[in-house]
């Protein structure tokens, strides 16, 4: 209601099919939060589909593991339809500035998991990505935000960079 047509692609396991019968729902609920808190999403469908080996996110198109947990199925989601936002929209470049793609996405995405799960809510919901800032930040993986994506000198420190130290990022300019 409201947005685009949203397409569901799965193949019916047992243990999975349940999940991404209830997906659809939630996905509705998490395009209907963008649209009023992010903007509203231009294009007239969108489509998730089981495959790949987690999840990444396409134009149009997220594809995600399919034996999954509700709230990992949801998450993952969340996370990578919300990429469309970042650079779908907005054209940011996760190679010269992954921070951008990643850390812009999982802050929208906790705002949007809060929605949806408002119990398994904090009174701070970007914590963790500040807790995670601050350990990397007094470790040797420190790198600045500026690092492109393909030379990071360990995962660990792209990681933290891209997706927490990105998250942190925009929660504190929020407080600005």
């Amino acid at each position: 209601p409201g947005g685009p047509l949203l397409h569901f692609f799965y193949q019916e396991e047992p243990g999975s099919v349940s999940n991404w019968k209830d997906l659809p729902g939630y996905m509705v609920k998490n395009f209907q939060y963008m649209a009023t808190h992010f903007g509203p999403y231009p294009y007239p469908h969108f489509s998730f589909a089981q495959g790949g080996d987690g999840g990444m996110e396409y134009p149009n198109l997220t594809l995600i593991t399919g034996d999954r947990r509700l709230g990992s199925l949801v998450g993952t989601s969340v996370h990578e339809s919300v990429h469309n936002w970042y650079y779908g929209m907005l054209a940011s470049d996760e190679g010269s500035y992954p921070w951008m793609d990643e850390g812009f996405t999982e802050y929208a995405s906790t705002e949007v998991m809060r929605a949806l799960f408002p119990q398994q809510g904090t009174e701070r919901p970007h914590a963790d990505a500040t807790a995670a800032y601050l350990k990397l930040a007094a470790s040797d993986e420190h790198e600045p935000m500026s690092t492109h994506a393909d030379h990071f000198r360990t995962n660990r420190g792209y990681g933290a960079t891209a997706y927490s130290k990105g998250e942190f990022f925009v929660d504190q300019l929020g407080y600005v």
